[in-house]
């Protein structure tokens, strides 16, 4: 069956950010064949909700008088060529409002709260939320929302809850978990997101309320989002299930039944979620506010041509009692005198809009910044008698350390240095068109390299070493100033995200040249009057930190050169083809700039990056490093006692059984530095069952050439009884959001096999560890990790650190769980999360006896 005709909203996406209205109307009627632009009604146009889109765009909702030909069929998205409007993107066109759609636009230093809308079962994203009857085109959330809340970004989020003919057998957390990701690629998981507030229908509340429960079992960038959430207003949300016999038949055998079991009466998935998201929402202090229903609602029954329609019996679907949520204030409670479907489709002025503006009016002044006086720009001091005004206005100096964040140097700070004479081979070889590209080159240089290869140490060699610094600066007129980051997936979000790569490249950048933070000024003041009089910015937001960015690349009073360093581009956390692009862009600024900037980076040879970099200069580290390896593999062999015996015979055979042990080391490593370096490590520590040269390659040929399969062999030669600490180690370090100290990992080691509170709190160490318990830990996780895990940091300042990314990500993987056997039963259901849950209630416990 076609689209209803007039009634139908549309939504349009990837519309270039510069038009307007009129110039949206102007180029649709040009892409759908001349239609006539008094029959295309602009409704809403904001900028995508995606803050990585390069160029960015806007969405609109569009309705028309008459439709178009292209749209009158039975899809519900179409693809309108766009090169005959000069635009290098199509423009999509659709009516299923699936994922993130923004509703209005709000400058971003001026959002107090994004608010979004999740409808309910078997509804539509957008028309859930209408006013019923012939009009059908007001859309409170549209179009009062924004102008009663005027501060407040208002979205609608789409997911697919059909009920009859679905093939979707996607259950609740599945749901859950798409909102998530739809969330993260809203940016929402950045340290400068929004805070939200959700309206939520429905199926769409218990979306919600899985979701809290997930964010809060998930990793650092779940725990920002969860850290945003400020309220919820419920709408019929069947906490303690709905009436779903009606709906049973429409699904029976069907794909989705389990969704339907999952929401009725007597349901075994809702008590254990209502439960877990209400002390979510307590111990984070997210205001929950529940609207009921209290009219009964038309049920659907099967017609004689095997039709649903809404001609059943009448139902209470979502009963009061169902639809409070438990812990909730009893004055955030009350009725919407409506059905279930009809109490979200407010009219014009509606009553009950107006008690929901009025709590949303309440989240908004509890989260609306205190107003300032934008005209206080100059204060009285009050220990100046001169009776003069002093300009407290902020300076650059003060600019430049509001970027300033400390863990942006710490992943730099822990690779290891090489000696100098070490990966000299990069500045002699001149294949390698490296030396020529410092000197005189332009654009982009990729150092690419398997996993463990030694990527990182390469690239602090490269920066550290003075060639370097002496090449870039040669006989230069410009300024120049050097800047590197280092991405490390195993870090804070500031270490993975491009966030934390724009503030830490600026803040490097203004510190070595100050002139350029003037030029920022305007930035760094632009919200004044929601900040405490003489303060900047309290957030850089991204957009913040991208404008600054562009005004120095694109400033004309000093000749710039700025050279990136930039380690581990795989371990950005986020789309590797936007921030592939993104460096792509910055190398090709304009021609009128007095900035020019050149990268060099590091990265896995992956292939969206062999097809965004694959034509630039540049090498694969692995191809070249054996002569480093030999080196390494020489001095740890010489500096060993028991190996020097073995190799060295009488005979003088000493040379050759060396070198016939170094090369086959050599040859199985295929460049991979991490898998020479455990090896060696296994190799001194087992050479003591050894009689001869030939044990030695014997006990070589028994490590698994794969880096994997190398781990797998490890843990396997930790002794079983060791084996149940091993995995509490590696699961407590590969769980933790946060750097824990030295004594939180020994005390939640402690507690991890403990099922009482008694038996964590008895084991407890609660005072300084003295050096010989930091060395005797220092023994201990070498036994239990075998490598795997490493020490970081001075002896005052001591953590833990998985000793590599691909540790990180073999332990995430269900190989791992495999491989660690011989633990009870009860112990191996655990995780990190468990263990470190265990030690924090026994601190607190006994801090507070």
């Amino acid at each position: 069956m076609a689209i209803s005709r007039g009634t139908s909203t549309y939504r349009v996406r990837l519309l270039p950010s510069h038009l307007d209205r009129h110039g949206v109307v102007r180029l649709l009627s040009t892409l759908l064949d001349g239609l006539e632009p008094d029959n295309i009604q602009i409704l809403s146009l904001a900028r995508s909700v995606n803050p990585w889109e390069r160029p960015p765009t806007k969405t609109a909702t569009v309705m028309f008088g008459r439709l178009p030909t292209v749209l009158d069929s039975d899809h519900d998205e179409w693809v309108l060529e766009s090169q005959q409007a000069g635009l290098e993107r199509n423009i999509m066109i659709d009516t299923h409002f699936l994922g993130l759609t923004a509703l209005n636009d709000v400058q971003s230093e001026n959002v107090v709260f994004d608010c979004i809308a999740l409808s309910g079962l078997a509804s539509h994203p957008f028309g859930s939320w209408k006013q019923p009857g012939p009009k059908g085109d007001f859309m409170w959330i549209r179009d009062s929302l924004p102008k009663d809340l005027p501060e407040v970004r208002c979205i609608i989020y789409g997911y697919d809850t059909k009920l009859v003919k679905s093939e979707s057998f996607q259950d609740i957390d599945d749901l859950a978990s798409s909102f998530i990701t739809s969330l993260k690629s809203a940016g929402q998981s950045s340290l400068s997101s929004n805070p939200l507030v959700f309206l939520a229908h429905s199926l769409g509340g218990i979306i919600l309320k899985q979701s809290l429960r997930l964010l809060a079992n998930c990793g650092e960038a779940e725990r920002y989002i969860l850290g945003t959430v400020r309220a919820a207003i419920f709408f019929g949300v069947p906490n303690r299930g709905m009436r779903m016999s009606y709906l049973l038949p429409m699904v029976e055998g069907r794909p989705n039944e389990k969704l339907i079991q999952q929401l009725g009466q007597g349901s075994y998935y809702l008590p254990r979620l209502r439960e877990q998201s209400n002390g979510i929402a307590v111990l984070r202090r997210i205001r929950m506010v529940s609207a009921y229903e209290t009219q009964r609602s038309r049920t659907v029954q099967q017609s004689e041509n095997g039709e649903w329609t809404r001609t059943g019996p009448y139902e209470i679907l979502v009963d009061r009692e169902s639809a409070i949520q438990d812990g909730s204030r009893p004055s955030d409670a009350f009725p919407i005198n409506q059905d279930h479907s009809g109490m979200v489709k407010f009219a014009e002025d509606d009553p009950s809009y107006r008690i929901v503006v009025g709590y949303m009016l309440d989240i908004w002044r509890d989260l609306k910044p205190q107003q300032k006086s934008p005209s206080a720009m100059t204060v009285h001091s009050g220990d100046d008698d001169s009776g003069e005004i002093r300009d407290q206005t902020p300076q650059p100096p003060e600019l430049t350390s509001s970027l300033h964040t400390t863990p942006l140097a710490t992943r730099f700070d822990e690779i290891e240095k090489v000696d100098r004479a070490s990966f000299q081979w990069l500045y002699d070889n001149s294949e390698l068109r490296f030396e020529s590209w410092l000197r005189e080159g332009h654009g982009i240089y990729w150092i690419a390299g398997k996993p463990g290869s030694g990527k990182s140490t390469l690239m602090k060699y490269i920066y550290d070493h003075r060639r370097t610094n002496e090449i870039l600066h040669q006989w230069r007129k410009r300024r120049q100033i050097q800047v590197r980051f280092f991405f490390h997936h195993r870090g804070t979000h500031l270490q993975k995200s491009f966030e934390g790569l724009l503030r830490s490249v600026l803040y490097q950048i203004l510190v070595q040249e100050q002139t350029l933070a003037e030029d920022l000024l305007p930035i760094y003041l632009g919200d004044r009057a929601d900040n405490d009089i003489g303060v900047g910015l309290t957030r850089w937001s991204i957009e913040h930190l991208e404008r600054a960015f562009t005004l120095i690349l694109e400033q004309k009073k000093l000749p710039l050169d700025i050279y990136l360093f930039v380690d581990a581009l795989d371990e950005y956390d986020g789309s590797h083809l936007f921030i592939g692009e993104f460096f792509k862009s910055l190398v090709m600024g304009p021609n009128s700039a007095a900035t020019r900037v050149k990268i060099l980076f590091s990265s896995r040879p992956w292939s969206v990056f062999n097809d965004l970099f694959g034509s630039c200069a540049g090498f694969a580290i692995h191809n070249y490093t054996r002569g480093d390896i030999r080196d390494f593999v020489t001095g740890k062999i010489r500096n060993d006692r028991q190996l020097n015996e073995l190799l060295y015979s009488p005979h003088d055979q000493g040379r050759s059984n060396l070198e016939r042990l170094t090369s086959e080391i050599i040859k199985r490593a295929e460049g991979v530095f991490l898998w020479v370096k455990l090896v060696m490590e296994n190799l001194l520590r087992t050479s003591t069952t050894a009689s001869c040269p030939h044990d030695l390659e014997t006990i070589v040929s028994t490590f698994p050439d794969e880096l994997e399969d190398l781990y797998v062999w490890i843990i396997k030669r930790i002794p079983a009884s060791f084996r149940p600490e091993t995995y509490t180690i590696l699961e407590i370090t590969h769980r933790s959001t946060e750097r824990q100290s030295l004594i939180d990992y020994i005390n939640a080691i402690q507690c991890a096999p403990c099922q009482t509170l008694h038996q964590c709190t008895d084991g407890l160490i609660l005072k300084e560890l003295s050096p010989e318990k930091i060395d005797d830990f220092k023994r201990f996780i070498k036994s239990r990790c075998g490598g795997l895990v490493e020490l970081v940091g001075s002896d005052q300042h001591l953590t833990l650190q998985l000793m590599h990314q691909t540790v990180k990500d073999f332990i995430g993987k269900s190989e791992f769980q495999r491989t660690i056997s011989g633990l009870s039963g009860a112990y191996s259901y655990e995780n990190g999360y468990s263990f470190l849950a265990k030690y924090f209630l026994a601190d607190l416990f006994a801090s507070a006896s």
